[in-house]
């Protein structure tokens, strides 16, 4: 099972601006990112942990629109996938291919820190019931 973003990836974005802004620089997504923790709403983060300890799960935004998410397991295979992402505004929506499309608020993005937020409204309010946070570094 891929974990890397896709596992609440518990998921990968803003340059330091204020809640009030409504735009994502795109230009600091584009590069690679390592997942190095992540937060499930009302517990404490965790480092995230790779299962190679060799090789680390990284996912890298080329600028075109398109990237690769590599996933590595316990024996520190690689498994690739390529994907496409478009930000707008504050979401970063990231297709892996079939059928896997998954959307996530981009919280902050510098050129070095990305955090990102992917949530579950189970009442349909408009705000997240419970939320997962994935902060990446380069």
């Amino acid at each position: 099972m891929k974990k890397l973003l896709g596992l609440t990836l518990a998921a990968i974005l803003l340059v330091s601006c204020s809640d009030d802004d409504s735009s994502v620089n795109t230009e600091n997504l584009v590069g690679k990112w390592f997942p190095t923790t992540t937060q499930i709403k009302g517990r404490p983060a965790t480092p995230y942990e790779n299962d190679c300890a060799t090789a680390k799960d990284n996912i890298e935004f080329d600028t075109n629109g398109t990237g690769t998410n590599v996933y590595y397991n316990t024996n520190c295979e690689d498994y690739t996938d390529d994907m496409t992402y478009a930000i707008i505004d504050k979401t970063l929506t990231i297709n892996f291919g079939s059928g896997n499309v998954v959307s996530y608020k981009v919280t902050s993005l510098s050129s070095s820190k990305l955090v990102i937020e992917e949530g579950y409204d189970a009442d349909n309010d408009g705000h997240y019931d419970t939320t997962s946070k994935i902060i990446f570094t380069k």
